[in-house]
């Protein structure tokens, strides 16, 4: 029983930039913004699929580009599992790079479970409300 539910799970793979705008363009009608790209990683279905695309990026905001913070720029709608597996690879990955935290800004009223699950708090919300601000930090070393 377990096994069969290991092997539906979708694969986490990295994607080129370019193939994460066409299927975010066809996902979601909108383009990525190229400026400041990391990486990107796709789901993967077991019959070869995308099911979902996560763009990690510098931040938008002045504020958090601290040159210690990377974004979740995009991430397509999916079922609240792919997402948790989709941001705690990005997660993983950014800790790899050297970054100490990650974020995501979300509309205040989409489904956030999977980011939740992932392990990211909610940090702050807009003035107007409207979006909220999603993050996980890693712990600080100790050196003694």
């Amino acid at each position: 029983m377990a096994r069969r539910a290991l092997a539906q799970q979708p694969r986490i793979v990295p994607i080129t930039y370019q193939v994460a705008d066409t299927f975010v363009r066809r996902a979601q009608g909108d383009r990525l913004n190229r400026r400041g790209h990391l990486f990107a990683l796709a789901a993967i279905t077991p019959i070869g699929q995308m099911a979902a695309v996560a763009h990690i990026a510098h931040p938008r905001a002045w504020m958090a580009d601290d040159a210690a913070t990377a974004d979740v720029a995009c991430l397509t709608p999916a079922d609240p599992d792919v997402h948790t597996q989709l941001v705690r690879m990005a997660w993983r990955i950014t800790r790899f790079l050297g970054y100490r935290r990650l974020i995501h800004r979300a509309p205040f009223n989409a489904d956030t479970t999977g980011i939740r699950n992932a392990g990211l708090g909610l940090a702050a919300v807009d003035a107007h409300g409207e979006y909220a601000v999603w993050e996980i930090t890693a712990r600080p070393r100790r050196w003694w």
